[in-house]
């Protein structure tokens, strides 16, 4: 429509303290348009579409992969819990690392009842849903 727009940061509006002290809409709009006549008034950067949809994503993969980490921390505290050990072999690893023997080691794990067994199933399953998401 031939209108141009800007987005300012209210902060960065210049403000007297007669102003401030008498906060309603009309004294805000002089306010606005003193400044805008002035050209006093910067417009802040409003990001687009894709950039925002970008920060979605990343905000998405962010969160999978605190979801991951909080699946492996299910996992080995069900360990410690029913007293199982990991062996030397898995621990050896400074960053935890989840390699293919490792699920296997888990998967092949038996423990003392069908429900605990059942338990660490569904929490690995879990683990692996998510780590596909995140590859």
């Amino acid at each position: 429509m031939g209108i141009t727009n800007i987005v300012v940061n209210p902060a960065d509006v210049p403000t007297m303290s007669k102003e401030k002290l008498r906060k309603t809409d009309a004294v805000d709009c002089n306010k606005l348009a003193r400044e805008l006549r002035s050209g006093s008034l910067v417009g802040i950067y409003v990001p687009g579409v894709e950039t925002l949809e970008l920060r979605s994503l990343i905000r998405m993969r962010n969160l999978i992969v605190k979801d991951s980490i909080r699946a492996k921390n299910r996992i080995k505290s069900l360990l410690r819990f029913h007293g199982v050990e990991i062996p030397e072999e898995f621990t050896r690893c400074s960053i935890g690392c989840w390699s293919k023997r490792f699920l296997s080691w888990l998967q092949a794990l038996e423990l003392s009842t069908e429900y605990g067994k059942k338990t660490l199933e569904l929490h690995l399953e879990q683990f692996v849903r998510l780590r596909k998401m995140l590859l």
